[in-house]
């Protein structure tokens, strides 16, 4: 149904959020090492970040291929996630803003 749906195991009789992909279903899902974060991606081109205090999408990367999946940093919050385009395949890192909750682009 293209959702991911945050859940409070204490209470499982119904979802604590409805976050909403794009163009298909969640391939991963992590929060990062502080909580502050929730990250997803879908199986081809989107990865959502989301605050987790009200859940506000804060950006949405767009990167045009498959993406199998996607990490934090356990050390500094860095969001990795992998993307393949037909003949090329690459990692990802963004990281915080030191001035905005967003995530910016930066090379390994």
């Amino acid at each position: 149904d293209k959702t991911t749906r945050v859940w409070d195991v204490r209470r499982p009789e119904k979802s604590v959020q409805v976050l909403q992909a794009r163009q298909s279903g969640t391939n991963c899902a992590r929060f990062s090492p502080d909580g502050k974060w929730l990250a997803f991606c879908e199986s081809a081109d989107f990865v959502h970040v989301y605050e987790t205090k009200g859940y506000t999408l804060t950006q949405e990367l767009d990167c045009f291929g498959e993406i199998p999946g996607l990490s934090f940093d356990p050390n500094d919050s860095s969001l990795y996630f992998a993307a393949h385009i037909t003949d090329h395949s690459g990692l990802f890192k963004y990281r915080q803003k030191e001035t905005k909750p967003s995530l910016a682009m930066t090379t390994l």
